[in-house]
């Protein structure tokens, strides 16, 4: 998790540009790195194009846990997840689409 401002975030909302210069420093200092594998949001994912994230994938960010905590719309509300149940389902189905996330259950 990434803190900014006293708040706990996921590494993903960071920029494309500040994304991909932490990718260029792992490699740097780690060659043989084959997988970054961080945290996101199905909001984080979307603020990226598709080309960026081919950008970050190439660059070893290519394994995204996807937190969907709950299927239960007033959950999600009372959580502050900022997607509901619809708006989750599809974001995940066109990341999985993309080969970018990784998913253990069923959609």
């Amino acid at each position: 998790m990434v803190e900014l401002m006293g708040k706990r975030l996921n590494p993903f909302v960071l920029s494309f540009e500040r994304l991909k210069s932490i990718a260029e420093k792992i490699i740097e200092h780690l060659p043989h790195c084959e997988r970054i594998s961080m945290y996101a949001r199905i909001t984080n994912i979307k603020t990226k194009t598709t080309e960026e994230l081919k950008v970050l994938r190439s660059l070893g960010i290519n394994h995204l846990y996807i937190g969907i905590e709950t299927g239960h719309d007033e959950t999600l509300t009372r959580i502050h997840k900022g997607t509901q149940t619809m708006q989750a389902v599809r974001g995940s189905r066109n990341c999985l689409s993309r080969n970018y996330c990784k998913w253990t259950g069923r959609l």
